[in-house]
């Protein structure tokens, strides 16, 4: 209690890191949180929100979708399933389905071969479904509760990539198709016999169980599904500006989108088999949105992918087009139908090419101004601030015009002059659109990987928090801020950093991390002094013994937080040293970290007794002696302190 209570009463210090000693005053206390901006990453270090963001890095640190031969593969499938939504020889196409190529494409729309195994094979696939969904849900949880209690989690995360990206990304109208085959029930079928069964089981009535229990499940799964394929579409965007992997993306809002449409897609060709008409509408709908987001966005950084997966998407868009012609026309004999088929297929090629020509001359309208005035101006060295500002129609412009950076000297190297003029353009960008979280966002990514400014971009990133952020903003600054933390205190602790933001967000964060240390320390002499009084409540005790909990628990989370983004501090070592003796009781794990901090602190320090030199053109025969007799008496009563603290750790109580 003595010792407790003596803890206590030095609280309104903060701590010294060369004496271990409390001192007046608190460090970073008067700190003004506007100046700072925002709140602080430490405040919600141990947060679910963060935790969350760890497990995507963790996910999308590597892709299955980097190397060319799988990105086409994934593009190839996705399409083909998008495909054999339309194409259904039931709707009316005449289609061989014993030729080859029906035969080679036809493995990709899941379903059909699962429902011609029968219902019970139908149901064993369901629940294996069911199975991959709750295996995915268990890996993510798994990862995410070792992300917050500082576990390994390697293999769940390279399980679970390998599995969201071949159920949540290739697979997903797939999959989808396949719990939706359970809920397509003919509502409105022109036969009594048939209203109310399952469309591809008509012996299986759909209100009646066991198959209402299967589409309930179904249901349930595949909303759970969507939800999990749309995550994963909102973290398939790229940091990096000059990323160079086949599907690397800007933004992730049109993967987002299209992720939508294609549901509705899906839902439109397995709920309303009973309105053709209808579905035949839905089908252009979805097909032609889809087409017009990857024109008019142009999310890819890869110009050609962009322009490739236009013409892909358009081709779907005819398709759909043709379906509703023939859903409509009136004459539904054999030859006119295959009439419409064969026009279909014959201009696959033109329409191909169309779709990746809008691609191209609408990305060539957005750019070819902003980059010809900014080039101009840099050509003439115009750098007045009303010629150097453009009027730019949106955003996205800005951020499409400063991908002329792109440009590479090798393999390796970005044009000096390409990364200026991208610079130039978002700066003009920022300029016009001030509240755009996008670009600033955008901005401080581009600083840090084409201009090689680290601290310009992290400023940027901080100045971004100002403003409105969605959830991907937020990861992207707090993945932008880690790395910038993990880099610029690898080698040294925060409080000896070089730079002034890094300086004072260090301040910042042990002000906070002093702060729950007192706060832990006063929960504790509030209990000891409950036990004073004469009269002694005990209500009032277990509620002063949660407070101690509660304080202990948060200076235990800040303090692992602390430790992990300054390793090497000795200000954070010795405080948690003197946290683990003074709070937690616990001598042997304080000697520990005052031993570590003594050999930061050593490895910190410049070593006189290995002198760079002997040579007497070099050297004063007078002062080095006694440079060398101060850093010997330093560093010997800083060991001789380190070990009476250490001798009385293991010898108290």
């Amino acid at each position: 209690m003595d010792r407790q209570a003596s803890s206590s009463s030095s609280l309104s210090s903060s701590f010294n890191s060369g004496s271990g000693k409390w001192e007046n005053g608190d460090a970073g206390d008067g700190l003004s949180s506007e100046l700072l901006g925002g709140q602080d990453l430490l405040e919600q270090s141990q947060s679910l929100q963060v935790s969350f963001f760890r497990v995507v890095q963790a996910l999308t640190s590597r892709r299955m979708d980097d190397a060319a031969e799988w990105a086409a593969l994934k593009l190839a499938i996705d399409w083909l399933q998008l495909f054999l939504l339309i194409v259904v020889p039931s709707y009316g196409w005449i289609v061989d389905e014993r030729s080859g190529w029906w035969q080679t494409i036809a493995w990709t729309n899941l379903p059909a071969p699962i429902v011609a195994g029968g219902y019970d094979f139908y149901v064993q696939m369901l629940y294996l479904c069911v199975a991959l969904l709750a295996l995915q849900a268990l890996l993510c949880g798994y990862t995410l509760y070792s992300v917050r209690n500082a576990r390994a989690y390697v293999w769940p995360v390279a399980v679970l990539r390998l599995l969201l990206f071949v159920c949540a990304e290739v697979s997903y109208v797939g999959v989808m198709g396949i719990f939706f085959v359970a809920m397509d029930c003919q509502w409105a079928s022109g036969s009594a016999t048939l209203v109310n069964h399952n469309r591809s089981f008509p012996e299986q009535y759909c209100l009646a169980t066991p198959h209402m229990a299967h589409a309930i499940v179904a249901l349930v799964c595949s909303l759970l599904w969507a939800g999990l394929a749309f995550l994963v579409a909102a973290a398939n965007f790229d940091l990096n500006p000059a990323a160079r992997r086949p599907l690397a993306a800007a933004v992730s809002w049109v993967e987002l989108r299209t992720f939508l449409w294609k549901t509705g897609m899906v839902a439109a060709a397995g709920f309303i088999g009973d309105l053709p008409r209808l579905r035949a509408l839905v089908l252009l709908a979805g097909s032609a949105l889809v087409a017009y987001e990857y024109v008019r966005h142009q999310p890819h950084l890869t110009a050609w992918v962009n322009h490739v997966r236009s013409g892909m998407y358009a081709l779907l868009a005819w398709t759909a087009f043709m379906l509703t012609v023939l859903t409509f026309e009136g004459d539904q004999s054999e030859g006119h139908r295959r009439v419409i088929t064969t026009v279909t297929f014959a201009l696959y090629g033109p329409i191909a090419l169309a779709g990746a020509a809008a691609s191209w001359a609408w990305l060539r309208w957005c750019v070819k101004e902003p980059v010809e005035h900014f080039r101009f101006l840099a050509a003439n060295r115009v750098f007045h601030s009303r010629k150097s500002t453009f009027r730019f129609r949106e955003p996205l412009q800005a951020e499409l015009a400063s991908r002329v950076a792109r440009a590479w000297v090798d393999d390796d190297t970005l044009d000096e002059k390409a990364v200026a003029l991208g610079d130039a353009i978002l700066k003009a960008g920022i300029a016009a659109f001030p509240a755009s979280a996008f670009l600033a966002v955008r901005y401080g990514c581009f600083l840090i990987d084409c201009g090689a400014n680290l601290q310009g971009g992290s400023s940027q990133l901080r100045a971004a928090k100002k403003l409105y952020l969605d959830p991907v903003g937020r990861y992207v600054v707090y993945v932008r801020e880690k790395e910038y933390m993990d880099k610029m205190h690898s080698q040294t602790g925060g409080e000896s950093a070089v730079d002034l933001v890094s300086y004072v967000e260090f301040q910042r964060n042990f002000s906070l991390l002093l702060r729950s240390h007192k706060a832990a320390l006063y929960a504790t002499r509030n209990f000891w002094r409950l036990l004073l009084h004469s009269e002694i409540s005990f209500a009032g005790l277990v509620a002063a013994f949660g407070d101690i909990g509660a304080a202990r628990a948060r200076a235990d989370r800040l303090y692992a937080t602390m430790l992990g983004r300054y390793p090497t501090s000795v200000k954070v070592l010795r405080s948690y040293a003197r946290f683990l003796e003074d709070v937690r009781n616990d001598p042997w794990a304080a000697s520990k970290y005052f031993i570590e901090a003594a050999k930061a602190e050593e490895q910190q320090q410049p070593r006189p007794c290995s002198p760079p030199s002997t040579s007497a053109t070099t050297r004063s025969p007078s002062s080095t002696p006694r440079a060398s007799s101060r850093w010997s008496t330093a560093t010997c009563s800083s060991c001789w302190a380190t070990a009476r603290r250490t001798w009385r750790a293991r010898t108290s109580p």
